[in-house]
């Protein structure tokens, strides 16, 4: 199996993930008045982005997961399991009712539904790079460097499909088109992963491999974990409430504001 094969096909399956779910961060203006219809819009917005950053406290949970999956049983069954549970919370907040048809019901289903994508994205990330640094024969580093770029560019096809479903000719119904259109194409790529030799994956013989990293690897851990949360809070002010801000204070349409955050 070529390299550049297995560079397709997990750089697909990553980019599919974070559009799956950057598609709520830029659609939380429609989703908060759909799940947390309130009076005051500061408020509804506040609940919306709060079921937003559940998913990122779910994140090192899945990373725990996915990464001991990785480590003990080798890195296919972290890769495919993680983006069949993403297809799966992301196709179940597509059908999911509102808050007019279930009442408080729907906004804990959608609370469950995005925690559950926070644990598979962070197997998806981290498990895609090291199985491509692991794989690669040469240069290890720029190889998984893929894994970034299909990240960034998730984002970006995430913005894209709000910007196109807050259109004012989109039904009401609209919202729902990315979610249940990338829960089907993330079956797409779980079907490409499928075929990945198992042989390329290596296992590790050890019974915890958390515990070794808390006790060999504490500062390196530390030191990671400080730039990624300073990575995150980067990009996701800048891209994701950036909309809402521009909504709110500088009274533009959702799409407007969507498209002008695009052309930053």
């Amino acid at each position: 199996m070529s390299s550049h094969y297995l560079k397709s096909v997990i750089s697909l399956g990553t980019l599919l993930e974070w559009a799956e779910y950057t598609f709520y961060g830029y659609l939380a203006i429609t989703l908060s008045t759909l799940f947390f219809p309130e009076s005051n819009f500061h408020v509804s917005i506040l609940k919306a982005f709060g079921v937003f950053a559940a998913g990122y406290l779910m994140r090192p949970i899945g990373a725990i997961i996915f990464g001991h999956i990785g480590d003990r049983f080798g890195r296919k069954p972290a890769l495919v399991g993680s983006l069949c549970l993403m297809g799966i919370a992301t196709m179940g907040i597509g059908c999911l009712p509102t808050y007019a048809t279930m009442g408080v019901i729907a906004p804990l289903l959608l609370l469950v539904l995005r925690m559950l994508q926070g644990i598979a994205v962070s197997g998806e990330h981290h498990g895609a790079g090291i199985f491509l640094i692991e794989t690669s024969k040469h240069s290890p580093c720029l190889t998984s460097s893929w894994v970034s770029t299909s990240a960034a560019l998730g984002m970006v096809v995430g913005g894209i499909a709000a910007f196109l479903v807050s259109q004012p000719f989109a039904p009401f119904w609209a919202w729902r088109i990315p979610f249940l259109l990338g829960g089907t194409s993330c079956f797409i790529g779980l079907w490409l992963r499928m075929r990945i030799s198992p042989t390329l994956l290596p296992s590790s013989s050890r019974t915890l491999p958390l515990l070794e990293v808390l006790q060999n690897h504490k500062k390196s851990l530390l030191l990671t974990g400080a730039m990624a949360a300073f990575t995150g809070v980067y990009v996701y002010i800048g891209n994701i409430y950036i909309v809402v801000f521009l909504k709110q204070y500088a009274q533009l349409p959702t799409h407007h504001a969507t498209f002008f955050c695009h052309l930053r």
